[in-house]
């Protein structure tokens, strides 16, 4: 059983207080849990802020 009663393999991602545009149809086995510990701030080019798993 997948999230929420789904049984979808593909998830959509956002990123949360982002720009508002989602990344549909991702694999679960793309998707890596991590714990908070293991997210890094990380600076773009442009100067943006991302979060990243270390």
């Amino acid at each position: 059983m997948g999230i929420d009663g789904f049984n979808d393999p593909r998830y959509t991602l956002a990123l949360l207080g982002g720009n508002g545009y989602p990344w549909p149809n991702v694999a679960r086995e793309d998707i890596i849990p991590v714990t908070p510990q293991q997210i890094a701030r990380v600076a773009t080019g442009d100067g943006a802020a991302v979060y990243a798993a270390a």
